[in-house]
């Protein structure tokens, strides 16, 4: 390694950081500077300020203990390579440290200064082979969400041509026909926006799903502009909500579906209306405090509420939602069995649909703020 090797090296006893000073200056062979701070707070500060190749730390400092130590930094410095320290009789820790993302580590007692040398060196080049493989697929999986979006727009586009050609048939000029047309290239736009979005972004599993809402309610405004002119849209949706494919999917669906179907039906007599949408969290992520719990993934869970309305002429009291013969809206109730939901349907001023539904989330050093909506977004 020829160039500078910047090492953040978390210890509290200046008798072991010494120890760890000296086993370089003797043994190392490439260029490096070494930061020591004596706490796990003053470290990640410090991370924030300064970049670093490579950060060495003990698990038992003033501010933390255990592999908690090590979670909380890695949690925001994956991309760092990690050696920890520990005391001898804890190799089960070392391990499990290792497991969940450490290089290496190594026991305080039976250390030397070639065995630091070489497991440094290790670190490094290790988590730049990790890096060229990640970009590897990074690559490939953008591609693969590019020829998704490209198939389901060539769908999509058959669907216009197909449409097209009934209605050069006067008897089919205003059926349900055309209307059917439509809503499928709906459907399958909703769909390749999710594959636009994860191609676009920087997260190929999760899909920023207010980036995404945003969008897809403005391709819907369009679509059915000829109809209604002067209908709005209110949006109140979370920031940064990250959302997975297997739950963006059926819920960009459902928020299709319910647009729609107001769009189309909530103001048969009005030139003026209000579509609203609201999106959030209702629970935060808690860390687990046990590390048995903590090696199972899905071991919280965060619970959401979606919901859609309008201030339209509103659904009969008399018809129950699986009793209305839509296409769409039956639809709707197949997707939210699929995400495990629950629905509520009021009538008051128009209609209101409310869905909720939980999802597993994995343990992570990060709070989640509990319905606290950041975003007002507003389509004419």
């Amino acid at each position: 390694m020829d160039e500078k090797v910047e090492i953040l090296f978390f210890e509290d006893n200046p008798g072991d950081a010494s120890l760890i000073e000296e086993m370089l200056k003797e043994f190392a062979d490439f260029p490096y500077e070494l930061k020591n701070v004596a706490t796990l707070n003053e470290g990640l500060s410090l991370l924030k300020e300064l970049p670093f190749d490579l950060i060495l730390t003990d698990l038992d400092l003033p501010d933390s203990d255990g592999i908690y130590t090590f979670l909380d930094i890695h949690a925001t410095n994956s991309r760092i390579p990690i050696i920890i320290f520990t005391a001898s009789g804890n190799d089960k820790i070392g391990l499990d440290a290792v497991k969940k993302g450490a290089q290496d580590y190594l026991v305080k007692g039976q250390l030397d200064g070639r065995l630091l040398q070489r497991s440094i060196q290790y670190s490094i080049e290790r988590k730049k082979r990790e890096k060229v493989l990640s970009n590897i697929e990074i690559a490939r999986k953008k591609e693969i969400h590019h020829r998704i979006k490209n198939n389901l727009q060539v769908i999509s586009s058959v669907l216009a041509l197909q449409a097209d050609k009934f209605k050069s048939k006067m008897e089919v000029m205003s059926s349900e026909v055309l209307d059917a047309f439509r809503e499928s290239q709906d459907r399958v736009i909703s769909m390749a926006f999710i594959h636009e979005e994860l191609y676009k972004g920087e997260k190929l599993e999760y899909l920023d799903f207010s980036l995404y809402l945003e969008k897809l309610t403005q391709n819907l405004f369009k679509t059915y502009r000829f109809v209604n002119t002067n209908i709005s849209l209110s949006m109140d949706i979370e920031n940064n909500l990250s959302l997975d494919m297997d739950t963006a999917i059926p819920l960009g669906m459902i928020v299709n579906e319910l647009i729609s179907n107001s769009l189309k039906h909530a103001f048969p007599d009005r030139d003026k209306g209000k579509i609203q949408i609201k999106f959030c969290r209702e629970k935060k992520w808690e860390f687990i405090n046990c590390i048995e719990e903590s090696k199972n993934e899905n071991c919280n869970s965060i619970s959401f509420t979606l919901t859609v309305s309008d201030d339209g002429v509103g659904v009969p009291e008399n018809l129950g939602i699986e009793d209305i013969e839509s296409l769409g809206l039956q639809l709707v109730s197949s997707l939210i069995d699929q995400l495990g939901g629950k629905f509520e349907l009021k009538r008051n001023r128009g209609t209101e649909f409310t869905m909720r539904f939980t999802k597993a989330g994995k343990c992570k050093h990060q709070l989640i703020g509990a319905c606290a909506v950041e975003s007002k977004n507003q389509i004419h």
